[in-house]
């Protein structure tokens, strides 16, 4: 049975909360064992709300699991999106150094290396692939600072899309500018772009 809308919010104000105070709070599946994807991408767009309500802006999109041979193994059978704020994206220019990013401000981080495409025109879900290719306008490297306000990076397979992914960099003033990396685009179900 799908969450109450207020459940949602309460449960998107704890994810977002034990972020701000770098803290941990216990998986969202020991409180609710029905917990599904469905409800997972409920509480991850109202995470985006209250990111948007203090000032921050979506400016991409962050696809997981575009590797269909770790599907079962995470028990998940399609990619999962989560965006990306202007408050987590560094936009790494080698002329200006290293981008500091402090761990202290984050829950239990991780490093994992990711293709980062700009989407340079808005893909439509009836291309075939030639065109959703021509959609993107460049690639580069990315790195990726994944936290986990779940002790131990616990949690049930469903709940990774209402995981709350965070990139703090030191100097504000090197962020990128919203379509730098990509610019938000609707959501695909059934399509991968890797």
């Amino acid at each position: 049975m799908p969450m109450a809308e207020k459940e949602i919010r309460d449960v998107a104000q704890a994810i977002l909360a034990a972020a701000d105070r770098t803290s941990s709070i216990a998986p969202i599946t020991d409180g609710a064992a029905d917990f599904g994807l469905a409800d997972a991408y409920r509480v991850s767009a109202a995470v985006t709300a209250l990111r948007m309500a203090r000032g921050e802006r979506p400016v991409g999109w962050k696809i997981g699991f575009t590797n269909r041979t770790i599907w079962d193994e995470y028990g998940v059978h399609a990619p999962i999106w989560g965006p990306m704020y202007d408050t987590t994206l560094a936009h790494a220019d080698p002329a200006d150094g290293p981008v500091a990013c402090p761990v202290s401000t984050l829950v239990e981080p991780r490093i994992e290396p990711e293709i980062a495409l700009r989407i340079g025109a808005l893909p439509d879900p009836g291309m075939d692939d030639a065109a959703l290719i021509a959609c993107v306008d460049a690639v580069g490297h990315g790195v990726e600072i994944v936290q986990s306000v779940f002790p131990g990076c616990r949690y049930r397979r469903r709940l990774r899309a209402a995981r709350l992914l965070s990139l703090r960099p030191a100097d504000p003033g090197r962020i990128g500018r919203a379509g730098e990396l990509a610019r938000p685009a609707r959501r695909f179900r059934d399509r991968a772009l890797l």
